[in-house]
């Protein structure tokens, strides 16, 4: 009866397997993604990472005021909301909204490549490699407007792909664009880069027949879309905004180059991180063979030669090296974007070695990538959780004092998480940039203590500094600025990110001023 049940099951699977098989890797790379992330998010009650509150923030704000607190439209908000009211908590509400949607990423991601592919295996291995790897971890971790915002691009890139199969498709590639166009700036960025390339090539490559074959329905369709998409534009006009683009044409020079890798060989402990970054460079050269190899494949479609030709081209202008690079810049966020294309890349290489070599070698090296991808996050965990955002947990009790040392009406100022983190947990208006008018300001100082400031204890702008937990002690503003006129040049520390001191970037969101509100005021 065993042997029977056996024949069944085996009988049932071979003439099934063609679904059951893409159904239980999709399975298994969405359960993968968020047990990884629910492990790197859930450490304690506290948010993740330098923006963790800042998210939290404007979720309270949407429930307290109706709006959010910078005149940033994204969707994500509206989003993390929908979750707020399911689980109540926001900070627990927004971890979980970036597990679901981020882990949902593997889906679309999944059936991309498999669509490329026709392998389930090398779909279901690139998939994890990706879904478990720095870039997404750190965008899920750090930058959730990015995070989120995976989801729809990849979307946006299946539905492009399979365009052509009916108009499900075509209406999907719209919805997904306009959804990834409101949600996040490097999205929008990417998504139009890969239009710009992809669209023009397929009128080029079909002027003779996509007038004959194009509907009056299609053409009354295509400009309800555009109304729409015109209006999602104008919505969104802070998502992707003038002075973003005139930001990054700014950036632009030939010395950043070497500088960029220099910072990546030297700068980054962690061997993993340090791989990643270096890969979506590496495989963007390795990929240019294989990529010829594909346009002159008369087994390829032309719309799909020129889908791999625009994602090729995008991953390109993504890691461009002629744009200023730093840690925080928006160029080290449009490396951490290109690992989409670049695993979508690594994938098509590992295709084109599949009927040429044995299978069990390219199964073997794509094993052994996921096998490294694996060993190595709890290096990249440490990594995470170590000195990279404040320690939220230790801080709250010292954090929950702050009120009570300043005077009514007062404002702060401190480095960026600490500055989300009180204004979430205590009300107070917190600046993690210096303002113009210093009246009514005191600052969390990082590292400088009442020693550092005794010589100006005779001063009249001087108010004795308060110890909240070192290394934070609280200051009057215009006390910290007679020391850090002083020290400047002396101190590095006085001029760090630990210790603001630049005023607030044109490109970066400002408050609005209702919500600038001073303490008891």
């Amino acid at each position: 009866m065993m042997h029977n049940a056996f024949s069944r099951i085996s009988s049932v699977y071979e003439k099934n397997k063609n679904i059951l098989l893409p159904a239980a890797c999709i399975i298994i790379t969405v359960i993968i993604a968020a047990v990884v992330r629910i492990v790197f998010l859930f450490k304690d009650d506290f948010a993740t990472g330098f923006d963790g509150y800042y998210y939290a923030l404007q979720v309270q704000s949407l429930f307290k005021n109706g709006e959010i607190l910078n005149n940033d439209n994204s969707i994500v908000y509206p989003l993390l909301a929908c979750f707020k009211l399911l689980f109540g908590d926001i900070v627990f509400a927004n971890k979980t909204a970036v597990v679901v949607l981020c882990s949902l990423v593997s889906v679309p991601f999944f059936l991309l490549l498999y669509r490329m592919t026709r392998s389930a295996v090398i779909s279901c291995v690139s998939t994890i490699i990706f879904s478990i790897s720095y870039s997404q971890i750190y965008m899920s971790f750090e930058i959730v407007k990015n995070g989120i915002s995976i989801l729809f691009i990849v979307c946006f890139l299946f539905c492009v792909f399979e365009f052509r199969k009916n108009l499900y498709y075509r209406i999907g590639a719209a919805v997904f664009f306009i959804l990834g166009f409101m949600t996040h700036k490097v999205t929008a960025a990417s998504m139009i880069v890969f239009c710009a390339v992809f669209l023009p090539l397929c009128a080029i490559a079909y002027r003779k027949t996509i007038f004959q074959k194009i509907k009056p329905l299609y053409v009354a369709l295509g400009a309800a879309l555009l109304v729409i998409a015109a209006v999602a534009v104008a919505f969104s006009a802070s998502t992707l905004r003038v002075v973003d683009l005139s930001n990054l044409m700014s950036q632009f020079s030939t010395a950043t180059a070497t500088k960029r890798f220099a910072m990546i060989l030297t700068e980054i402990s962690d061997i993993r991180i340090k791989a990643e970054m270096l890969f979506v460079y590496g495989i963007a050269a390795v990929f240019m063979p294989f990529l010829v190899f594909i346009l002159r494949d008369k087994g390829t479609t032309p719309v799909h030669k020129l889908f791999v030709v625009a994602l090729y081209v995008t991953h390109l202008v993504l890691i461009n090296p002629f744009l200023y690079f730093s840690w925080v810049s928006m160029s080290y966020r449009l490396v951490v974007m290109s690992i989409i294309f670049a695993s979508l890349e690594l994938a098509l290489i590992l295709h084109f070695f599949l009927p040429r070599i044995p299978r069990r070698i390219v199964f073997a090296a794509a094993g052994m990538i996921l096998l490294i991808s694996g060993i190595t996050l709890p290096g990249m965990y440490d990594s995470f959780h170590s000195n990279r955002y404040p320690p939220y947990r230790d801080l709250y009790a010292p954090v929950m004092k702050i009120p009570a040392h300043l005077e009514k009406n007062s404002r702060l100022i401190t480095h960026s998480g600490m500055s989300f983190f009180i204004w979430y947990e205590t009300g107070i208006y917190t600046e993690h940039f210096t303002p113009a008018d210093d009246t009514g300001y005191y600052r969390l100082v990082y590292a400088f203590g009442p020693p550092h400031f005794k010589k100006y204890e005779h001063e009249p702008f001087y108010e004795t500094p308060v110890v909240i937990q070192p290394p934070y002690y609280l200051v009057k503003e215009s006390l910290w600025h007679a020391f850090y006129n002083d020290n400047k040049d002396r101190i590095k520390l006085v001029k760090s990110w630990q210790n603001p001191w630049a005023a607030r970037p044109p490109f970066v969101y400002t408050v609005k001023e209702k919500f600038k509100t001073p303490q008891n005021e």
